[in-house]
C-alpha cells in the first residue's frame, strides 16, 4: 500500500466486503481484524473462491480516496491499494490516477443551508459505499466545498454520502456515466 509519493505504509487496517450470490459479509466479521505489515503487505486468507470482493483500507491521518476495483477471489488474487494523507486530499482530478476503463471519478460540491443562505461546506466527509455502511472510497471537501472520489464503477448507480460532524447526513445516487453531482446537507438548526 502506498501513500501519495509513493511510499509504503505499514499498520494499515484492511477489511473486505465479500459477496456470495445474494448475500454478503464483512471479512472482519468472519475472520477477525487484519492489517498490513511494516512493508505494506497484507493477506486476507479464507476468501471463498468465486466470491466478489471489495477491499477497504484505512489508517489514522490517511483516506482511501480511490475505491479499489472489486474482483472475483481466486487463490492467485493480488491487489495493490493506495492511501492518501488526509492533509493532501484534493478535489483536483490531476491529484489522482486517471480512471481505468469501466470506472469513473465523481466530483461535486457539498452545500448546506443556514440563516445566511446556501453555502459550500469545507471539511465535510464524503464517501462511496458499496453496501450500506461499508465505504469503499472516502474524501473530504476543500475550502470551497469541492470533493473528488475516484475509482467508482461506471456501469452502475453509485451511492454517495456526505456529512459534517453530527449535524446530518445526505445521500445521493449518481447514475451510470454521470461524473459530477452536488450534495445538499440538511438545514442547520
Amino acid at each position: 500500500m502506498t501513500a501519495q509519493g509513493p511510499r509504503v505504509v505499514g499498520g494499515v487496517s484492511v477489511n473486505a466486503w465479500v459477496q456470495q450470490g445474494n448475500g454478503g459479509y464483512s471479512y472482519w466479521w468472519a475472520n477477525g481484524p487484519r492489517s498490513s505489515d511494516a512493508g505494506g503487505r497484507y493477506e486476507l486468507p479464507n476468501l471463498p473462491d468465486g466470491s466478489r470482493v471489495t477491499v477497504q483500507i484505512w489508517k489514522d491521518g490517511y483516506v482511501q480516496q480511490c475505491a479499489a476495483p472489486g474482483f472475483i477471489a481466486t487463490a492467485a488474487s493480488t491487489l495493490d491499494l493506495r492511501l492518501v494523507q488526509k492533509a493532501l486530499v484534493s478535489a483536483e482530478r490531476s491529484s489522482v490516477p486517471a480512471p481505468a476503463p469501466g470506472f469513473r471519478h465523481i466530483t461535486g460540491v457539498v452545500y448546506q443551508n443556514g440563516a445566511d443562505g446556501r453555502r459550500p461546506v469545507a471539511g465535510a466527509f464524503v464517501d462511496f459505499e458499496v453496501v450500506e455502511d461499508f465505504p469503499a472510497a472516502i474524501s473530504y471537501t476543500d475550502a470551497q466545498g469541492r470533493f473528488l472520489l475516484c475509482g467508482l464503477p461506471d456501469g452502475v448507480t453509485a451511492d454517495v454520502g456526505a456529512s459534517l460532524n453530527t449535524e446530518g447526513v445526505a445521500y445521493v445516487s449518481v447514475p451510470p456515466g454521470q461524473t459530477s453531482i452536488d450534495i445538499e446537507l440538511p438545514l442547520r438548526r
